[in-house]
């Protein structure tokens, strides 16, 4: 269970950075995008163009600086949004791995506790002591294996093998 656990802690965490450098690149690349429009748009600037040509550059220069920074707040939204699914992944993580944590408890006393009850009869019958008759609880784990354990002890009983329990 313990692997699984870690395995899954595992590709969360590598979901989380994974989305952080998507995001990264994707902002990196747009920044490229609008520094070379700008750029180009820069140069054409220079030129000796006609004043309408010019007065349209100028207006694309605007706009480019308007897209930008539109992105860049939808970035911020984009990063705020982020970290809030992160948050809720975090969380979610954390309550699968706590009832992943219980149910493994719950599940580990359905076959631990009869063992240990087995073993204790078992070295009981070994000293050569009588047991009271071996029983499970509804949720157990092998009660086919207690069943032929007592009619061990019974048969051991009925030749007299056993000496009375104290």
């Amino acid at each position: 269970m313990l692997p699984a656990l870690f395995m899954g802690a595992f590709c969360t965490y590598f979901l989380i950075k994974s989305g952080e450098v998507l995001l990264a690149r994707e902002k990196t690349q747009i920044r490229s995008e609008i520094s070379f429009i700008d750029e180009t748009i820069s140069i054409i600037g220079q030129e000796n163009y006609p004043p309408d040509t010019i007065a349209k550059v100028e207006v694309l220069k605007k706009r480019l600086s308007n897209v930008g920074q539109n992105l860049e707040i939808e970035y911020l939204k984009t990063m705020e949004k982020w970290a809030e699914t992160k948050m809720a992944i975090v969380f979610l993580v954390c309550v699968i791995l706590v009832f992943a944590g219980l149910l493994s408890v719950l599940y580990s006393h359905r076959i631990a506790g009869p063992l240990l009850r087995m073993r204790r009869c078992i070295d009981m019958l070994a000293e050569g002591k009588d047991i009271p008759p071996f029983h499970f609880r509804s949720y157990d784990e092998f009660k086919e294996v207690g069943a032929s354990f007592d009619r061990l002890r019974q048969t051991l009983k009925d030749k007299g093998l056993l000496k009375p329990s104290k």
